[in-house]
């Protein structure tokens, strides 16, 4: 089963703090060490700060998953797009354009919210996109990678996580998110 995560910027400027790109990875990182099924595909924003990969033996925990051929780190550059066609599903830190234009590729797609962007003003967006959508938006990461087990252990059947882009058609809604992804990048 193929994961591809997705990070923001982690500029001293970014929306989410290095805390929180440290958890993602690390949440992420144990849950591949945890299961053997998994391969993950890891595109970052940006080159991935030291300081970000001394935390918690990333660094260490990367090449080892690395030398035994269950992960694939990309270098920043990398299309995403490409990387996203080639996983079962994509898992974002926040709402990005990578996770967002994976969704509207078909692509089973979720997001990990920690700073409940989805409940803040740009909700009215959030609604239009059907990004509100509780299959597809997580507060707590250990939540979405608790259902992402499940969803794989019921082989995609009976299952909440669904294509986004089904969860887009089904409320007509694809049109109005492609209009907002336009407006917002």
């Amino acid at each position: 089963f193929i994961v591809c995560a997705f990070d923001r910027s982690n500029d001293g400027t970014a929306l989410y703090s290095n805390n929180y790109h440290i958890k993602f990875y690390d949440k992420l990182i144990e849950h591949i060490e945890l299961n053997d099924d998994y391969f993950l595909i890891i595109k970052p924003k940006n080159k991935i700060l030291e300081s970000v990969l001394r935390q918690r033996s990333l660094n260490d925990r990367f090449k080892n998953l690395i030398s035994n051929e269950r992960l694939l780190m990309l270098d920043s550059k990398n299309d995403f797009f490409t990387v996203a066609k080639s996983a079962d599903i994509s898992i974002s830190l926040g709402l990005n354009t990578a996770g967002v234009l994976s969704a509207l590729s078909g692509v089973k797609s979720v997001f990990w919210d920690p700073s409940n962007f989805h409940k803040s003003q740009y909700a009215k967006n959030i609604d239009n996109s059907d990004f509100g959508n509780k299959n597809i938006i997580y507060e707590n990461i250990t939540d979405l990678l608790v259902d992402l087990k499940k969803h794989i252990e019921s082989d995609n059947n009976n299952f909440k996580l669904r294509s986004s882009r089904d969860a887009f058609d089904d409320f007509g809604a694809y049109n109005r998110i492609a209009k907002n992804v336009s407006l917002l990048i």
